[in-house]
């Protein structure tokens, strides 16, 4: 009914004459996110050119974690739409850049001075707007986390413009950053898991990018702090697919331990055949596709230098076989597999570590 009557219309009127007072602009956020549960409410916003004004509001107001989490909350709705036009048009380079700038302002969070004023009595109060919003920020700054995240990931989804403004204006490396600051969040994780599988997915230079800017042991580390989060880690083997495609990726890969992560994770999702099957099919991405880089050398020290259980150790050696990091004749160690779906992709990684270093 509100939006129907000319609601949003008002609101954004509203936003417009009072840009400086953010308490105002909170409420009207708050209410545009509400009346945006519908595609049809989304589609008055974007006519009324609503998404210019939150774009505006953002710039204004950058220092406020709370209207920066509710106009990402609306970008995320807009974005995510099931109206198809409605996501094309918010898919726009400025909204990007706006939600990267919101992510890297609050990246962690940020307390400011309380807004006190000296009372009748003498005695010092504050403002309990501003009370409650400095004991609220923690929370409004995780949420913005998971918000711009999961905006980012659906942005970049299938749309070049996007990654390329990952790439070129720091964006992986905002997303990194979010990464180590919430690796408590799994929702964090995953949505930016995902958007950077999205950004590695273009090819060789894009995916070197990611690499450089830490995406191979962030993605490590929300393995490793999420475990048993189905959806983590299907995200996760798909982005390591993509990161694995160059020898700058397979290196990090080698140098984060990233056999022994893949190795627990297996362990952890061991009711979860189709998981295991993802992970257990990494391993074979890991190698170069080619002898006389630094990369098979790595790997190799890397398998060798010590013996761990779990479906990638090796079984103790037999008199004949050579460790994998020494050179001359050897063999593939044997190796007690977990399920025989494994055997192939692994065995094919240890067999050609073997040869590249012959």
């Amino acid at each position: 009914l509100i939006a129907n009557a000319g609601g949003i219309d008002q609101i954004l009127t509203a936003m417009t004459a009072h840009k400086a007072n953010v308490h105002l602009q909170l409420r009207a956020l708050g209410t545009l996110l509400n009346l945006c549960n519908t595609a049809e409410h989304q589609v008055l916003l974007l006519d009324a050119k609503g998404v210019d004004m939150i774009l505006d509001t953002m710039k204004t107001h950058q220092g406020s974690v709370h209207v920066q989490q509710s106009a990402c909350a609306i970008l995320l709705k807009l974005a995510s739409s099931t109206q198809p036009n409605v996501a094309e048009t918010v898919s726009t380079t400025t909204v990007a850049r706006a939600i990267l700038d919101a992510m890297n302002t609050h990246t962690v969070v940020q307390h400011s001075n309380l807004n006190v004023f000296l009372g009748e009595d003498g005695g010092f109060r504050a403002s309990m707007d501003t009370i409650f919003s400095q004991a609220d920020a923690p929370r409004a700054t995780r949420d913005l986390q998971r918000d711009a995240s999961e905006a980012l990931a659906y942005l970049s989804t299938g749309r070049d413009n996007i990654k390329a403004i990952l790439i070129n204006s720091r964006g992986v490396n905002v997303i990194v950053e979010t990464m180590k600051a919430h690796r408590e969040l799994a929702q964090v994780q995953l949505h930016a898991i995902n958007a950077l599988s999205n950004v590695a997915s273009v090819g060789h230079r894009y995916a070197e990018a990611v690499s450089n800017a830490g995406g191979v042991e962030a993605i490590f580390a929300a393995m490793k702090a999420h475990m048993k989060h189905t959806q983590l880690q299907v995200m996760a083997c798909a982005a390591l697919r993509s990161l694995c495609t160059n020898d700058i990726g397979r290196l990090k890969v080698a140098n984060a331990g990233g056999l022994d992560i893949v190795n627990a994770a297996v362990e952890a999702n061991q009711g979860n055949p189709l998981l295991q099957q993802m992970l257990c099919e990494l391993p074979s991405k890991f190698c170069t596709t080619g002898p006389g880089t630094v990369q098979p050398i790595a790997m190799a020290a890397t398998l060798s230098l010590k013996t761990t259980t779990g479906p990638f150790s090796r079984a103790p050696m037999a008199p004949n076989t050579r460790p994998l990091h020494c050179t001359g004749s050897g063999r593939v160690p044997a190796m007690p597999w977990r399920a025989d779906y494994v055997q192939q992709p692994l065995r094919a990684a240890f067999a050609y570590l073997l040869r590249a270093r012959r």
